[in-house]
C-alpha cells in the first residue's frame, strides 16, 4: 500500500501489471512535500535513487517518483508512484455524426471550439467527452452523460463539470463552421487585373493584360479563416509559391475542420482593342485599324456630313468602350465625327487604351491643266468679301468652291461667262481657306485668309 502521512486520499490505485501506484488527492493539497509511507512485501526494501528508503521520508510529488523494490531473493521491480489532483476538466471532446471536424481545447479559458465543415447542421449534434478522474458533467442542472443525446449548438453550450470535492467549472463549447474558400487572388507580376470568384463552382477567373507571361506567376491570395492551400501535397504560400498558369491550375483548399474543396484557377489574357469598326449601312467606306497606334482611319469616297453617325464595332472579349464618360453600344450611340473622336476602351483586366477615330475625304485636285489667263483674288487677307478675276478665255460655266484646311466644303457658287465675281465671306470663321475654281477645261487653287 501507499500512504501519504496526514492526507486523506480520494482514491488509491495500485496496478501490479504496470507496476504503477496512483493516489488521487483534492485540489488544495500541496504535493511538493509529503511524508511517504510504503507497506511492502515481507523482507523487501525500497530504494530511491540508489538510497534505501525509510517510511516518513518527505517526497516531492510534483513529478512521478521512481522506486526500486528489492526482494530478499534478489528479485527487483521498478515502480512508479504518482500523486494526482482530482480536477474538473474536459480532457477530450468529440462530435458524433460529423465526418470532418477539428477540436481545440483551452484549459485556461475552459473553452472548447469545434470546427465543422461549412453548411453543416449544428442543431442536432451529439457531444462525446472524457473528464478528469471522478468528475461529472451537468447540463441545465441535470447530469449529462457522454454520447447520450443531441444538443443544439447554434449558440454556445455550457457544461458544468463537477469534481469529487464539489468544485465546479463552467466549460463553454462553441461550434463554428469552417470554410475552404479562396476569398481573393491576384498576381505580383500584374498590377492591372480583374478577379472573378464563383463560390458555387469553386472557380477563380483572373483576367490579365495580354503582355503578361503566364508560365511563372506568383499569387497573393486570401483564404477562409484557418484554411490552407495545397498543390501536389505541398503547402502553397501566398506571395511565395509560383505556378504555370498557361493552363488551369487546381488547388486543394483544406478548411480548419479538415475538409477539402478543390478550387480551379484559370488566367485569361485580355486586351483593350477594336477588332472591327464600321458605320452601319454606309458600305462605301474603307476602314483601317492600327493596333500599334490605336488609330482607326475611315476613308469616305466623297465629302459627307459626319456630325451624326452611328458606329458599329467589335471589341476584345469582355472589353467596354466609353466616349466622354458614356458607355458606347455598338449600333446604338450617335457621335459627331467631324473632328477626330477619342474612345476609351477598358479591357476585362481593367487596362485602359485611348483609341482615335478619324475621318478622311478624297484629296482636292489642286493642279492647273490649262489657264490662258491669270486668276487674281483680292483683298488678301479678306474680311467681308473676296474679289476674283477669272481667265480672259472663261467663256463657259465655272464653279467656285471654298474649303477649310480639314477638307470640308464651306461655300459653293456657279457662274457663266463672267470675268470677275464678288463673293461674300462674312459668314466664314476667321482662319485660312482654300479657294478652288473649276472651268470647262481648267482647275486652279488659291489660298486666302479670312479676318474679322
Amino acid at each position: 500500500s501507499v500512504l501519504l502521512s496526514g492526507i486523506s486520499p480520494v482514491s488509491v490505485d495500485i496496478n501490479p501489471v504496470t507496476q504503477k501506484a496512483t493516489t488521487y488527492v483534492y485540489q488544495d493539497v500541496d504535493v511538493s512535500e509529503i511524508a511517504l509511507e510504503l507497506e511492502l512485501s515481507e523482507l523487501t526494501i525500497a530504494r530511491i535513487s540508489d538510497v534505501e528508503f525509510s517510511n516518513g521520508t518527505l517526497v516531492d510529488f510534483s513529478t512521478t517518483l521512481a522506486v526500486n523494490l528489492l526482494a530478499e531473493t534478489g528479485h527487483q521491480e521498478d515502480w512508479n508512484i504518482e500523486v494526482l489532483k482530482v480536477n474538473n476538466d474536459i480532457t477530450n471532446f468529440r462530435m458524433a455524426g460529423v465526418s470532418n471536424y477539428q477540436t481545440e481545447i483551452s484549459a485556461d479559458d475552459q473553452l472548447i471550439t469545434v470546427y465543422v465543415p461549412g453548411g453543416s447542421d449544428v442543431t442536432t449534434l451529439v457531444p462525446g467527452f472524457e473528464l478528469s478522474e471522478f468528475a461529472e458533467a451537468y447540463y441545465l442542472g441535470q447530469q449529462f452523460m457522454s454520447d447520450s443525446q443531441s444538443l443544439d449548438f447554434t449558440n454556445p453550450v455550457v457544461l458544468n463539470i463537477r469534481a469529487v470535492n464539489g468544485s465546479v467549472k463552467a466549460w463553454t463549447i462553441v461550434v463554428q463552421e469552417a470554410f475552404a474558400s479562396i476569398l481573393s487572388l491576384k498576381f505580383q507580376e500584374e498590377q492591372t487585373s480583374n478577379t472573378i470568384i464563383d463560390e458555387t463552382s469553386r472557380l477563380v477567373t483572373v483576367y490579365v493584360t495580354n503582355d503578361v507571361s503566364l508560365n511563372q506567376l506568383t499569387a497573393d491570395f486570401d483564404l477562409s479563416e484557418g484554411a490552407e492551400a495545397f498543390k501536389y501535397g505541398l503547402l502553397v504560400e501566398s506571395g511565395v509559391s509560383q505556378f504555370d498558369f498557361s493552363e488551369s491550375v487546381i488547388f486543394e483548399v483544406r478548411s480548419r475542420a479538415n475538409h477539402i474543396e478543390n478550387w480551379t484557377v484559370e488566367v485569361i489574357a485580355t486586351s483593350a482593342d477594336f477588332r472591327s469598326f464600321s458605320f452601319g449601312n454606309i458600305t462605301d467606306v474603307s476602314f483601317g485599324i492600327d493596333a500599334n497606334d490605336q488609330t482607326i482611319t475611315c476613308q469616305f469616297p466623297e465629302e459627307k456630313d459626319v456630325s451624326n453617325l452611328i458606329a458599329s464595332f467589335v471589341l476584345s472579349d469582355g472589353a467596354s468602350a466609353y466616349q466622354n464618360g458614356i458607355l458606347q453600344e455598338s449600333g446604338i450611340n450617335f457621335n459627331d465625327f467631324t473632328d477626330p473622336l477619342t474612345y476609351e476602351v477598358i479591357s476585362r483586366a481593367g487596362e485602359m487604351k485611348e483609341w482615335l477615330v478619324k475621318i478622311e475625304f478624297p484629296e482636292i485636285v489642286l493642279s492647273v491643266d490649262d489657264i490662258s489667263g491669270e486668276v487674281v483674288i483680292y483683298p488678301v487677307p479678306a474680311s467681308s468679301y473676296l474679289n476674283i478675276k477669272l481667265p480672259l478665255n472663261n467663256d463657259g460655266a465655272s464653279s467656285l468652291q471654298i474649303f477649310d484646311l480639314a477638307g470640308r466644303k464651306m461655300l459653293q457658287r456657279e457662274y457663266s461667262n463672267q470675268r470677275q465675281v464678288n463673293v461674300p465671306i462674312d459668314q466664314l470663321k476667321p482662319q485660312q481657306y482654300i479657294l478652288v475654281i473649276t472651268g470647262e477645261d481648267w482647275i486652279v487653287r488659291k489660298n486666302f485668309v479670312k479676318v474679322r
